[in-house]
């Protein structure tokens, strides 16, 4: 009897070729996506905008029973305000995904980056946080993206065959002096810059 699993289609690419769906051309990846899984009697499909490959398996397959999704981790430094926005964000855009953030040194959370978030219907007060000594294994060897948001401090790095990007955002904990309208600001000119940059991503990755 045979297995059922759904593959997102850049973690596919990555996987069968060795090269992410998301550095070709969106329209063309999709194309070849398609066209090679006809090919192979896979059958490529979107499933709440998200791209996925449904792969049907013989049990004797390597890949039987196994379960990929994209991978994505951000990181700043403390891990309290610009990654834990970007991480909250991305769970909203890549709901099939696993999003992490982390920090070189790590602190708590910042309430301000929870009460924006909370403006837009997203929920992160379970988030908190860490370092990347913090996360599974597992998920730091499979990543796909590292994601960093530092612009004025020195970045973190992490040692990975990951993607790198970096989007280089002022922090918006860093005006404890002012008052508390103007730091809200702040905070909501951080989140809609990584939104917008998101959303760029998305499309990018043909998700």
């Amino acid at each position: 009897m045979g297995g059922f699993v759904r593959w997102p289609f850049n973690k596919a690419f990555k996987y069968f070729f060795g090269i992410s769906g998301g550095a070709l051309n969106p329209g063309l990846a999709s194309q070849l996506g398609k066209e090679w899984a006809a090919t192979e009697g896979i059958f490529f499909q979107r499933i709440d905008g998200f791209p996925i490959l449904n792969v049907v398996f013989a049990p004797d397959r390597p890949f039987y029973g196994r379960s990929f999704v994209m991978k994505i981790l951000f990181m700043c430094v403390a891990n309290s305000a610009r990654s834990q926005l970007a991480e909250g964000l991305a769970k909203e855009f890549f709901k099939d995904a696993e999003v992490e953030s982390a920090g070189s040194k790590p602190g708590t959370i910042n309430p301000l980056a929870v009460a924006v978030m909370k403006e837009i219907q997203i929920d992160i007060s379970s988030q908190f946080s860490k370092s990347c000594d913090d996360l599974e294994p597992s998920f730091l060897n499979d990543l796909d993206y590292i994601v960093t948001l530092c612009a004025e401090e020195v970045c973190p790095i992490l040692v990975s065959k990951a993607h790198k990007l970096h989007w280089p955002i002022k922090d918006p904990a860093g005006f404890d002096s002012e008052s508390l309208e103007y730091r809200m600001e702040k905070f909501r000119e951080a989140r809609d810059i990584l939104k917008g940059k998101l959303a760029n991503f998305s499309k990018e990755v043909g998700c």
